[in-house]
């Protein structure tokens, strides 16, 4: 369902590692990713749902929505500086991000990529702060095996080119 608030997605893309905590690589000796499985929270008209026992009830979900992007002049909050090129606002999602993970980010254009800094949940929503990636050779991830977030260890965003083509405005 479209909703005005929140009208991009992202899907967040991690590094296998194995029981070691060493990246899991293919037979090239590239990293394996895979899209990591989302618990986001059902809103109803804006808001959280809970259960009987009063813990939200929640769905699993490959992307999310999410919608304003602020620049890293915008970032700062009291007693905490977070150093980053952007961070952008999504509803609550419960799942853990790592320092690394990265976002792939559809507006109503273009595909964009992030690797994640920090991310932040709270009563209204989720922030999540992450640095551009530009001119990266990105590899297809699988979609056929979704991570399950079990590594936790803790908008625009550029178009990987070198052309300068507007698209670094405030609000997306």
């Amino acid at each position: 369902m479209y909703n005005p608030q929140f009208p991009h997605t992202l899907r967040v893309i991690r590094e296998g590692l194995d029981e070691h905590g060493d990246p899991i690589t293919d037979e090239n000796g590239d990293p394996v990713a895979a899209v990591v499985t989302l618990t986001a929270v059902v809103m109803v008209d804006n808001q959280p749902t809970f259960d009987a026992d009063g813990k939200f009830i929640t769905e699993e979900v490959d992307s999310i929505p999410f919608g304003y992007r602020q620049s890293s002049m915008n970032t700062m909050r009291a007693g905490d500086v977070i150093v980053s090129d952007y961070k952008i606002s999504c509803p609550i999602f419960l799942t853990p991000l790592n320092p690394g993970d990265i976002l792939e980010l559809t507006d109503y254009e273009k595909t964009f990529r992030g690797v994640v800094v920090k991310k932040d949940t709270f009563n209204l929503g989720t922030l999540i702060w992450f640095d551009r990636i530009k001119n990266e050779g990105v590899k297809p991830v699988d979609n056929t095996s979704p991570s399950t977030g079990d590594n936790s260890g803790s908008g625009n965003v550029p178009d990987n080119d070198d052309e300068d083509d507007g698209d670094e405005s405030e609000n997306g």
